[in-house]
């Protein structure tokens, strides 16, 4: 009898084991994620140079007739339990100057993010938390060109290391929540995102995320005497494709 119940505790352990085994494979594969998307940021913050301090405040339907090009794309990867995630933005805005001989400026801003971390479990079902530490990469140039004259060109490169908050929390079969907060310093004196936003499955591949993202700068020279704290904010949305 005890010989027939050991026989029988070990051929369910065997099943159980096959039947775990392809879903332990399942996870250990390569996951990836590609999403171009739509950002419609309005731009506010103010600049200190010595004792004189202005502010500025523009909203998306100001900036958007100085927007030449523009656009982003995220991109992502797991596999088993490790995250990397990567992301780019791209704008060229220009304007006519107000000067007697007329003339011209450009601004192109860039700003790219990677970043690589560890995905651990929520505290209910379905639910995820990435913990991630990157490189945040930003890049300002503007190019000023007067007719009589020339141009000239001035540009300035920011590099942070961010940390990188993700939870991914389930609300029905197509749609998570999955806010992202970041933030970081190095040549900024500091750096911060608030994306929350909503992901939709409409296939077991493509997706579209709808979301308000904020970034925000404060960058100081070594003196400290000049100041600036920028902040651009508003609604996003992205349609990608999971693999």
């Amino acid at each position: 009898m005890k010989s027939s119940m050991t026989a029988a505790a070990f051929a369910a352990l065997l099943a159980m084991v096959f039947t775990t085994l392809p879903a332990q494979a399942a996870e250990d594969e390569w996951k990836f994620e590609v999403t171009p998307y739509v950002w419609a940021p309005g731009m506010k913050g103010d600049v200190t140079v010595g004792n004189r301090e202005a502010g500025f405040d523009y909203s998306f339907n100001d900036i958007v007739k100085y927007v030449d090009k523009g656009g982003g794309i995220l991109g992502g990867a797991q596999y088993d339990r490790w995250v990397f995630w990567g992301q780019v933005d791209y704008f060229q805005l220009s304007n006519d100057l107000n000067t007697p001989a007329g003339g011209k400026l450009t601004v192109d801003l860039t700003i790219a993010t990677a970043a690589v971390g560890y995905q651990f479990d929520g505290w209910s079902k379905g639910q995820t938390f990435d913990v991630m530490i990157g490189e945040q990469h930003t890049r300002l140039t503007t190019e000023t060109t007067f007719n009589a004259i020339g141009t000239f060109d001035n540009g300035r490169t920011l590099n942070d290391t961010v940390l990188v908050l993700r939870p991914s929390i389930p609300l029905s079969e197509n749609w998570r929540f999955n806010p992202t907060l970041a933030y970081g310093k190095g040549d900024s004196e500091s750096t911060y995102t608030l994306w929350p936003q909503f992901q939709y499955h409409f296939t077991k591949t493509w997706e579209t995320r709808i979301g308000y993202r904020r970034l925000h700068y404060t960058v100081e020279n070594d003196s400290g005497s000049n100041k600036l704290n920028i902040t651009f904010s508003g609604p996003i949305l992205g349609i990608g494709a999971t693999f």
